[in-house]
C-alpha cells in the first residue's frame, strides 16, 4: 500500500475515533443531564408542609390529539386519578337520580383539571360538594379541564359541545395562569402555548423535527429549563421581554383578549339559554402575605424564567382596574382566594392543593348557587304562569345521553 492510501486510512480512523469519541461524550452528557433532571425534579416535587403525599407516580399527562383545540388528555384509570375516553377528568357528584338536576360545564387548564389531586379533591368535585351540601337546587358538574388550555382554547371546547347539542345551564370558567404564561412564552397575547411547534411543522418541517428531536434530548430540556433566553431562541425571539411600555402593553393585550372571551361566551350563553361565569384564578404572585414555602416558590419560579412573576403582577394588577372585566357581569375576580390560608394552598406558583382547591370551591360555589337557584326560581314561575315550561334549549332532547348528564 503506497504512502498516500496509509495517510488517507490513518485519516479514516482518526476521525472515526473522533466521531465515536464525541459521540461518547455526547450519550455521557444526554445521561449526566438526565440524572440532573431527575435530581432537580425530585427536589421540586416536593410538596409545601401538611400538604397530602399521595400520587408522585399517577399524573394523566398524556395527550392526544383533537382538531380545534389541539389536544386532550388520554383516558387513564387508576387509584386516584381517572379520566375518560372524551378526555373528562372524574368528578364527585351526588348519586344520580334527578332527571331535572342543573348541569355545569366547568372549563380552565391544570388547575382546573387537577394536579397532584384526588379525583374527589379537584375544584370541580369540591364545588358540586359546597352545591350539594349548601344549594338547594340538585346540580351535576363536569370537569372539561385540559393540560395547557388557554382561554380562547375553552371558549372553542365550549362552542364544540354546543354544536353537538350538548348545552349546559351554566359554563363556568376558570382562568388566568395560561393566559398569562403563553404571553410570556411568545410575547405574544392570545395564542395556544407551544403554537412555534404547530407553526414550524407546517412552515419549515425539518426545523420543526429538528425542534421536536431536540424536545426529546434531557441535555436540551435542561438549558431550556434553567438557562435565560434559550426557550425564546428556540421560538425565534432574539430579545427577552423587559420592563418597559412594550411589556405593560403585552399585559393590556393578554386582558383585552381573555375579555373578548368572556364577552363572547356570555352572548352565547345568552342566545342558547344558559348561563355563564368566569373567574379569576389565585397564583403565588396574588397572595398578600406569602408564606416562607410561597416565598421559595416565587424565587424558583423567577430563577426558571425571568420575568415571569413580573407580568403576572402586571396582568393582576391591571385585572382590578379593568373596566370591561369589572363591568361585565360575567366576571368574577377570587384572585385573592387563597389570602390567609393556613393549610398550604399552593404545590407551586399556579397549582393547587387538595386544601386549596376547597377554598377556591367556596368562593365559586356561592355565586354559582345563587345562579341555579336564579334559573330554577324563573322556571317555576314560567310554569305557574301556565306556560308549557321554559324557552326551550337547544339539542336538549340529546343531553341526558351525553356526558354531564
Amino acid at each position: 500500500m503506497s504512502r498516500l492510501a496509509w495517510k488517507l486510512l490513518s485519516l479514516v480512523k482518526m476521525g472515526w475515533l473522533i466521531v465515536g469519541l464525541l459521540l461518547v461524550f455526547a450519550v455521557l452528557l444526554e445521561l449526566a443531564a438526565a440524572v440532573s433532571l431527575r435530581l432537580v425534579a425530585g427536589g421540586s416535587m416536593e410538596l409545601p408542609p401538611g400538604a397530602p403525599r399521595l400520587y408522585e407516580d399517577e399524573n394523566p399527562t398524556g395527550q392526544e390529539w383533537r382538531p380545534y383545540v389541539y389536544w386532550r388528555t388520554q383516558a387513564h384509570s387508576g387509584r386516584y386519578m381517572n379520566v375518560d375516553a372524551d378526555g373528562l377528568r372524574r368528578t364527585w357528584n351526588p348519586a344520580p337520580g334527578d332527571a331535572d338536576a342543573m348541569r355545569v360545564f366547568m372549563f380552565g387548564a391544570s388547575t382546573l383539571l387537577g394536579f397532584k389531586v384526588r379525583d374527589d379533591y379537584t375544584v370541580p368535585s369540591f364545588v358540586a360538594k359546597v352545591l350539594a351540601r349548601e344549594c338547594e337546587v340538585p346540580v351535576v358538574v363536569s370537569n372539561f379541564g385540559q393540560l395547557g388550555y388557554v382561554s380562547t382554547q375553552d371558549l372553542i371546547a365550549l362552542l364544540l359541545e354546543l354544536q353537538r347539542g350538548n348545552v349546559p345551564e351554566v359554563a363556568v370558567f376558570y382562568n388566568g395562569t395560561l393566559d398569562v404564561d403563553s404571553s410570556y412564552d411568545t410575547q405574544v397575547a392570545g395564542l395556544p402555548r407551544w403554537e412555534y411547534l404547530r407553526r414550524d411543522a407546517f412552515q419549515n418541517f425539518k426545523q420543526a423535527v429538528l425542534v421536536r428531536l431536540g424536545h426529546r434530548s434531557s441535555l436540551v430540556e435542561l438549558g431550556l429549563r434553567y438557562v435565560p433566553g434559550w426557550n425564546w431562541a428556540v421560538m425565534g425571539i432574539l430579545k427577552p421581554p423587559s420592563l418597559d411600555e412594550a411589556f405593560r402593553q403585552l399585559a393590556e393585550e393578554t386582558l383585552r383578549i381573555y375579555a373578548s372571551n368572556v364577552k363572547l361566551a356570555g352572548a352565547l350563553g345568552k342566545s342558547l339559554g344558559f348561563d355563564v361565569m368566569a373567574f379569576w384564578q389565585p397564583v403565588v404572585w396574588s397572595k398578600k402575605s406569602p408564606t416562607p414555602y410561597e416565598r421559595s416558590v416565587i424565587a424558583a419560579a423567577e430563577r426558571k424564567n425571568p420575568l415571569r412573576g413580573a407580568l403576572f403582577r402586571e396582568v393582576y394588577a391591571q385585572v382590578a382596574e379593568h373596566p370591561e372585566l369589572q363591568a361585565n357581569e360575567h366576571f368574577h375576580d377570587i384572585r385573592n382566594a387563597l389570602d390567609g390560608a393556613q393549610d398550604p394552598p399552593l404545590l407551586d406558583a399556579t397549582h393547587t392543593t387538595e386544601a386549596g382547591n376547597a377554598r377556591i370551591a367556596e368562593r365559586i360555589a356561592a355565586p354559582l348557587c345563587a345562579v341555579v337557584e336564579q334559573r330554577r326560581t324563573r322556571s317555576r314561575s314560567a310554569l305557574g304562569r301556565g306556560a308549557v315550561g321554559a324557552p326551550p334549549v337547544p339539542g336538549r332532547e340529546r343531553q341526558a345521553a351525553t356526558r354531564g348528564g
